[in-house]
């Protein structure tokens, strides 16, 4: 009996009458405790969405379908069919931006930023490419590969949650 109250006492379960009645345990890094319901999710600041403006009702803003928002997702990652196609980093976005973009307001912006990055990157390697032959080329080649592959994926992600004002940190804006 003794050893069932020591337990109880350490995690926190205090005796009200004859009613075991859960209390919360206090956290040593000084963070409140979640309420009831918390699903693990991350609250913008202030909880509005994204696509809302400052200001600007629920109602108001722009309504995109689920639709709209997975070709706006696959014209980022059509880029990664470069993999499997020569020159597919361009000619992925491409296509599907051509198909979609007259029909969706989202896939034609999300599409020209594609290309835009993917262009960029492009570009990137052709300097890569001299100074390969001062094996320095060869780091950036690299470097630059792997840092398309993941802003890529951050891409298509964020326009996934619902980030539709996303864009590439790093790209030449030659489609406007």
């Amino acid at each position: 009996m003794r050893a069932a109250k020591s337990s109880a006492g350490m995690l926190g379960l205090g005796i009200m009458g004859s009613a075991m009645v859960a209390a919360p345990l206090p956290r040593r890094d000084g963070a409140r405790a979640r309420k009831a319901g918390y699903c693990g999710g991350v609250r913008r600041p202030g909880g509005a969405r994204p696509h809302v403006q400052k200001g600007e009702k629920m109602s108001d803003a722009t309504q995109v379908s689920k639709d709209e928002q997975n070709w706006a997702m696959g014209c980022h990652l059509a880029a990664l069919s470069g993999f499997l196609v020569p020159f597919g980093t361009i000619l992925g976005p491409l296509i599907v931006w051509l198909i979609k973009r007259a029909e969706m307001p989202m896939v034609d912006r999300h599409g020209k930023e594609a290309l835009n990055f993917q262009i960029t990157v492009a570009i990137a390697f052709l300097i890569c490419i001299p100074l390969a032959f001062v094996l320095i080329g060869f780091v950036l080649m690299f470097v630059v590969g792997i840092g398309a592959l993941i802003l890529t994926i951050m891409a298509a992600v964020k326009v996934s949650n619902g980030d539709f004002e996303y864009k590439y940190p790093f790209a030449l804006r030659l489609l406007k």
